[in-house]
């Protein structure tokens, strides 16, 4: 996978050995391009091009671009509403469907007790679909006890099973991080295969597992 931008000598290129690293010491510069590039991954418009095997991906469809750790939402609707048809789908299988039904059956059986006490006249759903019981028992993604490098690996994992593969791209999170838990993410992704890349305002001492993409205070690209 690379990503490409008309303005950059070089392509920015993911593999199985090296988390790149965009610093743009420039600071007009560098909102210039996390802006473009944040943009580009919510409305589909940019100068930005990602490639897999010369192919081009779509980036609002194929990139996650993380603003800071608070950015990284394990309940958001994209997620829940697909872990809600994985439950459901595991519902409906054929190992569930008997105890599915059957859970369903006592459920409007514990309803229809309910209305002889009540005297108001009701109507309810006799197919109900199964997702409202998901909903009902508040099912989430389980984050608690979790170190920022754990949430930002397992929201990548998430977001890669339930959603698709994507490039995760997270912006100055070297402020966030000492050596020992980049090492420690740098690690765990690359096992993982999951492609990422760290932007940032300056350049820091290089540690093991990065490559660095370097524009200085004058726009100097140095690759």
């Amino acid at each position: 996978m690379k990503l490409v931008h008309p303005e950059w000598e070089t392509p920015v290129i993911f593999d199985d050995e090296h988390i790149p690293v965009m610093a743009i010491e420039n600071a007009e510069y560098f909102y210039e391009m996390t802006n473009e590039l944040y943009q580009q991954t919510i409305s589909g418009e940019g100068r930005f091009v990602l490639y897999e095997d010369e192919k081009e991906l779509e980036i609002k469809k194929n990139a996650v671009f993380i603003n800071s750790p608070w950015d990284i939402d394990f309940e958001n609707r994209q997620i829940l509403k697909k872990l809600y048809e994985c439950f459901q789908n595991a519902g409906l299988s054929e190992a569930y469907y008997k105890k599915t039904n059957q859970i369903i059956a006592t459920v409007l059986q514990y309803v229809e007790e309910l209305q002889q006490e009540i005297s108001v006249p009701v109507c309810y759903d006799w197919d109900p679909d199964i997702k409202l019981f998901f909903k009902a028992v508040n099912l989430q993604v389980d984050e608690e006890g979790l170190s920022l490098v754990e949430r930002m690996v397992e929201y990548m994992k998430i977001c890669t099973e339930l959603i698709g593969p994507a490039l995760f791209i997270f912006n100055q999170f070297r402020a966030y991080l000492d050596d020992a838990q980049l090492e420690e993410f740098y690690r765990t992704i690359l096992d993982e295969k999951i492609p990422v890349m760290l932007m940032e305002g300056r350049e820091y001492d290089k540690i093991k597992g990065e490559s660095w993409f370097i524009i200085d205070k004058d726009l100097c690209q140095i690759f």
